[in-house]
């Protein structure tokens, strides 16, 4: 067995503790993207995640040799790194312990005895002694850093919390001074601390602590405190009590209101009907199915529980409607036949008992077991889409005077979605008008700031690229989560517009939250794919390819798609699949201006130079004076062969580069 450290200085020893370091800076790191990612990684990611600078038989060379090293170094203590010809390389994690692995299982779990071990763990920033400029390497070292500065800062503050609740005040200052040490910036470490130190009798203490985050916030971000730490501060201030409302905690009258819509998801019928105690699979998909369609934050669902109580009964639809208060019910019959099974399910409105919408779906008889959760996940991205653009159907029948906030915001997120490019601008110019006057009439309510920022965002794309727009959008992501921290389309929002701003961390952290949060919004999984393809991480972007697939069939966002999968394709040097999804890309929507790059590079990678100059000269034609900066800006090209690649049909075009 081997130990590998890399929360702080890079650390290898085997059984006795003698150590077995790498000498070479690149072959710790390339121990350390193997052992850290945990998969068969494609050696043409690893020559140029660690050396660009070199020409592909080099650098392929390079790595060779790294990994004769390594195999040398690692296999006397058992067979980590076998020694194949495979197009992959992994590491075998069963002959070797490794200490972010540990940190990150024993922090995903309930005891705060592992939240503490995990804390343990950390000796200091990851690698913090092995740097790598001007590499992708970098690139995924400094993004994996932040991630795990931030689980770090989580893990503190809970424990912060537990030691705040027991009154053991000195314990308490100590982990939240531990949290600024990892981020000085980080409020909530802020927030502790003051308590803490007002807890233990220090109240001039927590108020300069206080006007140290003031001072810090102002010039580092140009900002404020947040209100909750406005409160605190005045509550020490003045002697008194204060209380703190939990992060996200929802406004009374939010989500149950009446006046959001409701849905409840009838158990499943098995056909033929089974005995009682055989009904299993009817049973797991039913509670698999309102499970996932319970992230959605704009309609409610009625409880598994409670909808179990309707399991034997033949009810109508309008007693759902006076015993619930729902609008929506879902339900469908289940039929096992030889080959898998083939589910049925109908929408209806509850008030008229109108059908809305029927779906069969069918499943394998192999992927039945494994497959419940995506399964229902895929019933439900269909199931939501319905459910909105009926909600839009009464809009457009009730007199606007009399239209609640929640319908503006919904009517404005659908103009956004199924605006035509012909009547696009019309169309967003309508969705903002409409989020503004959602949150003019509620502005207590996190969809009316999630829907602005959304159309916001999407005017940014389509209409010119106004940093103003994008900047508003952010406020309006911000005050949107402020509100609810368990807004997707918010989290989502905030992801894409912070990968415009190059953020690729941020930009990470809320597209993965956002898809927690809805793993059957597409949208999200797309701006993911786009921020680890820029951040140099194409094969983890690849891996989202199939998820895409199954949840958006069907989606106005598909040219956006297409684009974002040609760009991944360029980085996993698979130029076919690149000129194939630009192509298609530009036949959804003609817009997109990455497309059109990349469909030249890649040809012209591909030897195809009478078909990238012939789209060169369509692009120069399209879009008018292109300049070499303007190109280097918006090109999503690293490295100089990719550029030459770009450049050479465009100067036969007639652009001038520099």
């Amino acid at each position: 067995m081997l130990f590998l450290r890399l929360l702080g200085p890079f650390e290898l020893a085997g059984e006795g503790g003698h150590s077995v370091l790498p000498d070479a800076r690149k072959d710790r790191a390339l121990l350390a993207y193997l052992a850290l990612l945990g998969e068969p990684v494609d050696r043409a990611r690893l020559a140029e995640l660690l050396w660009p600078d070199r020409s592909e038989g080099q650098a392929r060379k390079s790595l060779r040799q790294s990994l004769v090293t390594l195999r040398r170094t690692l296999n006397g203590n058992g067979c980590v790194l076998p020694a194949d010809r495979r197009r992959t390389v992994a590491i075998d994690l069963d002959g070797i312990d490794v200490d972010v692995r540990r940190f990150e299982r024993l922090g995903a779990s309930d005891s705060l005895e592992s939240v503490r071990e995990a804390v343990s763990l950390r000796r200091g920033r990851l690698l913090h002694d092995l740097d790598l400029p001007d590499t992708p390497f970098q690139q995924w070292l400094d993004a994996e850093r932040l991630r795990l500065d931030e689980q770090a800062c989580r893990l503190l503050e809970r424990l912060c919390g537990d030691r705040i609740a027991r009154r053991e005040w000195s314990d308490a200052c100590a982990a939240a001074r531990r949290i600024l040490a990892v981020d000085p910036l980080h409020e909530a470490g802020h927030h502790l601390l003051m308590r803490s130190l007002h807890g233990r009798g220090e109240r001039s203490e927590a108020l300069r602590q206080y006007h140290q985050l003031e001072a810090l916030l102002r010039e580092e971000l140009d900002t404020r405190p947040a209100d909750e730490t406005v409160r605190l501060y005045r509550a020490i201030k003045d002697g008194g009590e204060y209380a703190v409302t939990p992060t996200g905690a929802p406004e009374a009258d939010d989500t149950r209101a009446p006046r959001v819509p409701g849905l409840v998801v009838l158990p499943l019928r098995r056909l033929p009907a089974p005995a009682a105690d055989q009904d299993w699979l009817a049973v797991g998909l039913f509670e698999e199915l309102v499970a996932a369609l319970a992230p959605y934050r704009w309609f409610y669902v009625i409880s598994a529980l409670k909808a179990l109580t309707y399991r034997h009964k033949a009810v109508a639809p309008e007693d759902l409607a006076r015993e619930l208060g729902v609008r929506y019910v879902l339900e469908g019959t289940l039929r096992e036949l030889r080959d898998g099974i083939t589910l049925r399910l109908s929408l209806s409105e509850t008030s008229r008992g109108e059908q809305l919408w029927t779906e069969t779906v069918h499943c394998r008889a192999d992927d039945v077991f494994e497959e419940q959760t995506r399964l229902a996940r895929k019933v439900a991205s269909l199931v939501e889409p319905e459910v909105l653009r009926h909600e839009a159907r009464l809009v457009e029948r009730v007199p606007p005077a009399d239209v609640e906030a929640w319908k503006l915001a919904v009517r404005a997120r659908c103009l956004a979605y199924q605006g035509t490019l012909a009547s696009l601008e019309e169309s967003l110019n309508e969705a903002v008008e409409l989020a503004r006057e959602a949150i003019r009439r509620a502005p207590q309510n996190a969809l009316g700031h999630a829907v602005l920022a959304w159309t916001l965002y999407y005017r940014f794309v389509t209409q010119g690229r106004d940093d103003r727009v994008l900047h508003e959008s952010i406020d309006a992501c911000d005050r949107a989560i402020a509100l609810d921290s368990g807004d997707y389309l918010a989290h989502m929002v905030r992801g894409a517009t912070h990968l415009r701003l190059d953020d690729y961390d941020t930009s990470e952290q809320c597209l993965r939250r956002s898809i927690a949060l809805n793993p059957s919004f597409p949208v999200a999984y797309n701006h993911l794919m786009h921020c680890l393809t820029r951040a140099g991480r194409a094969p983890e972007a690849q891996a989202f390819v199939a998820e895409m697939d199954r949840i958006s069939p069907d989606d106005p966002f598909s040219g956006y798609y297409a684009c974002i999968r040609a760009q991944t394709c360029y980085f996993l040097n698979d130029d076919r699949a690149c000129v194939d999804h630009a192509r298609l890309s530009l036949q959804l929507h003609s817009t997109w201006f990455i497309s059109e790059l990349l469909l030249v590079a890649a040809q012209q990678r591909l030897g195809w130079t009478a078909e990238a100059r012939r789209d060169a000269e369509r692009l120069v034609a399209k879009r008018g004076i292109l300049t070499s900066a303007f190109l280097r800006r918006r090109a999503p090209l690293r490295l100089e062969r990719d550029r030459l690649a770009l450049e050479r049909p465009l100067r036969a075009a007639g652009v001038v580069v520099d």
